[in-house]
């Protein structure tokens, strides 16, 4: 008999592989940052807070509208690489509730 952990896979697999940053906004009062992102594959999107001094990322869950923290050290490292490039390289439209961007340490 083969049993097969579902929650386990899910947990480990990564879910954020082919996502492609589309636009930040800065939430300064926050100390963070809100994102979109698009599935270069299957076209869904995905929207990400990101705390600069918190060290964490929730990703929004729309079917039962919360937001669920990044576990997942693959998924967590390519969307703080993904902000942190974004902010750096500018590559993407970034937007402030204040007048200055800061990049993430």
């Amino acid at each position: 008999m083969v049993t097969i952990n579902t929650e386990y896979q899910q947990e480990h697999q990564q879910q954020y592989g082919d996502v492609v940053l589309t636009y930040l906004v800065e939430l300064p009062r926050s100390k963070c940052f809100f994102g979109s992102a698009r599935d270069s594959r299957t076209g869904k999107l995905h929207l990400f807070l990101v705390f600069n001094h918190q060290g964490k990322i929730y990703s929004r869950r729309p079917l039962n509208e919360t937001w669920e923290e990044i576990h997942n050290t693959s998924d967590y490292d390519k969307i703080r690489r993904m902000v942190s490039s974004a902010l750096y390289y500018k590559t993407v439209p970034c937007y402030s509730t204040e007048n200055s961007l800061t990049s993430l340490n």
